[in-house]
């Protein structure tokens, strides 16, 4: 039978519970005056998914510059094999992987290849992803399933595959890139909202399913929302008021998500400032948002049926 709790230890719980929020908000507003702790990657083993390319190649080269050992994981060899070549050019530590991250057999390999030639893993970024730009009704079935399966479910597989020997270890880090698509809905992102969505609810319950297992504080997650991306992903994002809503550099998304990780943020959103309004108007009625998003312009146009093969960061 469950023991039901004193009024006085209820009480004594609350007023605990009231001086930890007001610790952690007076926390973080220090933290806009004064730089947050920041740890180590020397000597650390960190596998980024979606390597090859873009925002991926870009932490890639950060990460190493930073001493970690770099593991590239894409499903383009090619490239992959000639980014990590770049990095191991400027005397820095790197390795490439050929995998299909939606495919749990070939992360298991990946792993065990992993586990012999470079050592046990202590940072895995999941950034891999892919994007249709279409509306609903014009999504074919299969590019759906594709979309879901390397934007969210990889990430249930990485973290499936590398969390064991984390929790054996004591410590450890997943980053997971999710998108502003992931709170906020947009026209012909359908299918790719809900798998950023998706995201942001898988490491929301990780989270909780951690710390309910006693590796809160130990193994930390961090998911990674940044504005559209000046990339070929998205051939039309337009911004009503490109000052408060503006289209990122790749550069700044690349240290946003370097800089997260270094903090062991849990979720952040890039630009900061952004994050910022977006928790003013979290305050507002679901109508007053819609309606400011809408006024404010921030939309990707539809992809043309000859570009709508999936395009990746």
């Amino acid at each position: 039978m469950l023991e039901t709790p004193s009024t006085a230890k209820t009480i004594a719980e609350v007023l605990g519970l009231i001086l930890t929020v007001m610790w952690i908000i007076l926390r973080e507003l220090a933290f806009f005056v004064i730089p947050r702790p920041s740890k180590s990657l020397r000597d650390k083993t960190v596998v980024l998914t979606g390597a090859a390319q873009g925002i991926g190649r870009l932490v890639a080269e950060k990460i190493a510059r930073l001493g970690a050992r770099c593991v590239l994981v894409d499903i383009d060899k090619e490239k992959n094999d000639k980014a990590a070549a770049e990095i191991r050019a400027a005397n820095f530590d790197a390795w490439s992987y050929a995998c299909d991250i939606s495919k749990e057999d070939q992360i298991e390999k990946m792993h065990d290849w992993i586990k012999r030639e470079v050592g046990p893993v202590d940072v895995v970024i999941n950034n891999a992803a892919i994007v249709n730009c279409q509306e609903i009704l014009a999504l074919e079935p299969h590019r759906v399933r594709r979309n879901f399966e390397v934007n969210t479910l990889s990430h249930i597989w990485m973290i499936r595959e590398f969390l064991p020997s984390m929790k054996e270890r004591g410590e450890g880090h997943f980053v997971a890139t999710s998108s502003i698509a992931g709170m906020l809905g947009t026209a012909y992102l359908t299918d790719y909202c809900a798998s950023k969505f998706a995201v942001r609810g898988l490491m929301s319950a990780l989270e909780e399913e951690l710390n309910t297992q006693g590796f809160g504080g130990k193994i930390h997650l961090t998911t990674v929302c940044p504005l559209a991306i000046k990339t070929t992903m998205f051939e039309a994002p337009r911004s009503r008021f490109p000052w408060a809503m503006p289209l990122l550099e790749p550069e700044e998304v690349a240290n946003g998500l370097v800089d997260a990780m270094l903090e062991n943020r849990r979720e952040v959103i890039i630009p900061t400032r952004v994050g910022v309004l977006n928790k003013l108007c979290s305050l507002l009625p679901t109508d007053a948002i819609l309606s400011l998003q809408r006024f404010m312009g921030y939309e990707v146009g539809q992809h043309g049926q000859q570009s709508s093969k999936e395009k990746s960061l």
